[in-house]
């Protein structure tokens, strides 16, 4: 790992991390690095302010790879940061035994009830995050101003991308989701591949509480996840130019507010189960006037 103001790499990406000052910019080498102790091995950047970003990327042509094993939380926890640049990373669970415990996070990005905590001004970029024992990324709370660009994440055992909660500040607030991949959410646990039922109930490619939104998903891929594809809650949801195909539960489910779907290919409901249900390619539930 270089930091570029450090002529030598440190040991470990979380080292790295640690002596980042704001607006630094870390390099990972390329390579594998495993990771399983929460307080020394899970990477924990600083902030950047406005005008100097802090970054954490991966080396150029070269992507490493990062590997958590024995139920380590996260291998990459942004709580409550702001100006913040993750790039071009692979995160993955290590399962040295069986049962042994994988990864349970890729990244965490809770925020907080008090408000100080809140995400803004993040940028995901070039993420690889898959067989991972919960979620791939976990946003808990507010956040403002966040893109994930050229992110996939698949075989989860809960929700690809999910927000649980927000804080009552709006939840979900000016966030692009483009080029990505969710997929199979629901369909890891433990080390294994479940492909015949979730050990979870529901876990869908994209799932947000109710926010203020906008929120845009677009030209991305939702598909084979356990529950629904993509389940919006934003006032101000826009889909377009996605694939939304063969997930259990519902297609696309927008929850309020003036939302839309353009140029949108939904097929495969029930994931080639063709028994009736009661799931649907798109649901639109109208909570307000004028919904």
């Amino acid at each position: 790992m270089l930091c570029h103001l450090c002529p030598q790499p440190w040991q470990s990406p979380a080292t790295g991390a640690s002596r980042l000052s704001t607006g630094d910019t870390l390099v990972i080498l390329g390579g594998t690095y495993t990771l399983q102790e929460s307080t020394t091995d899970t990477i924990r950047p600083p902030s950047g302010t406005l005008y100097a970003w802090t970054a954490i990327r991966g080396e150029t042509g070269n992507r490493p790879i990062l590997r958590g094993r024995f139920a380590l939380p996260a291998a990459v926890d942004i709580s409550g940061r702001s100006y913040l640049r993750i790039e071009n990373l692979e995160i993955t669970s290590l399962i040295s035994a069986s049962f042994s415990g994988g990864l349970l996070e890729g990244i965490e990005a809770g925020g907080s009830a008090g408000g100080a905590g809140d995400i803004h001004h993040i940028l995901l970029k070039d993420l690889v995050i898959h067989y991972v024992e919960e979620a791939g990324i976990n946003f808990s709370g507010d956040l403002t101003d966040v893109e994930l660009r050229n992110v996939s994440v698949d075989h989860t055992g809960m929700n690809a991308i999910g927000a649980p909660a927000s804080y009552g500040r709006g939840g979900w607030r000016r966030v692009l989701l483009d080029h990505c991949y969710l997929g199979y959410a629901g369909h890891f646990y433990y080390g294994r591949v479940h492909d015949d039922v979730s050990l979870y109930e529901r876990p869908d490619g994209f799932r947000i509480e109710s926010s203020t939104g906008p929120v845009e998903i677009a030209y991305s891929t939702i598909e084979h996840n356990f529950g629904d594809g993509l389940d919006s809650k934003a006032r101000e949801t826009y889909i377009h130019h996605c694939i939304v195909a063969n997930n259990t539960s519902d297609g696309i489910k927008l929850g309020a507010g003036n939302s839309r779907v353009d140029n949108t290919l939904i097929y495969g409901r029930g994931d080639g189960d063709t028994t009736p249900t009661t799931w649907s390619p798109v649901v639109i539930s109208c909570t307000a006037t004028n919904d």
